[in-house]
Formats: structure tokens, C-alpha cells, sequence
């Protein structure tokens, strides 16, 4: 399982903004948060080949829309990732979500997930 904390970044997020972006996202698990504390987003990504692994992710913040964009790197050498659908853990920073009703999507390159969250 790879673990991080996600950069909280304001504006919009493109397609084309970032190449190193998981295919999809199979599953994504995420539990009610509440204001002031850490927001936990597990997901599976599938890459798009071995040569990648995934390293974390941005968070883009427009009024209540929310986008993950998980991120990979390329393996250099003959290195080989050990799992093409590895668990991601990703954390929003306590504090970043103040009290409110979001729509969070995690984006892929070609699919993406979104659910409603209320930030209590």
C-alpha cells in the first residue's frame, strides 16, 4: 500500500494537466469527515503497465468541488512495480475542509469516481 498526503491545490483540474495519471480507479473507500480532522480516501488504480508506480496524488478545490488526481511515476532501469492495481492511501491534511456539503471526484485517464460528502 502506497500512503500520502495529498497537496491541496485551488482552481480547476484538466485532463491534460498531468500525464502520470492512473487509467481508473477500480474501488475507492472513504469515510464521513468532520472539520479539522484528516479525510482518508483508500482507492485501487490500475496503471498503465509495471513500469509505474503510483507516488500520491493533488487535491483541486473549487467551491464544494473536490478532485483527486492520484499520480504515478515511471520506474527507471529494468525496475518493475510488483502490482498493476496497487491500494492507495491518500489523506486530505486536517483542517483543508471546512464544514459542508462536497462533490468529490477521483479522476483517471479514462474513468473517473465521484460520490457526495458532508464535512461535519
Amino acid at each position: 500500500m502506497v500512503a500520502a498526503i495529498l497537496a491541496i491545490i485551488a482552481g480547476s483540474w484538466k485532463p491534460s494537466d498531468d500525464t502520470n495519471v492512473p487509467i481508473c480507479t477500480r474501488e475507492v473507500t472513504a469515510a464521513s469527515a468532520a472539520a479539522g480532522q484528516p479525510y482518508l480516501v483508500q482507492l485501487t488504480a490500475t496503471l498503465a503497465d509495471n513500469k509505474q508506480q503510483p507516488v500520491g496524488g493533488l487535491l483541486y478545490r473549487r467551491g464544494q468541488e473536490l478532485v483527486i488526481v492520484p499520480t504515478a511515476e515511471k520506474l527507471s532501469g529494468t525496475l518493475l512495480a510488483r502490482d498493476a492495481a496497487p491500494v492507495v492511501l491518500l489523506t486530505v491534511p486536517a483542517g483543508a475542509l471546512p464544514a459542508g456539503q462536497y462533490r468529490v471526484t477521483v479522476a483517471g485517464s479514462r474513468t473517473a469516481r465521484s460520490w457526495a460528502l458532508q464535512v461535519h
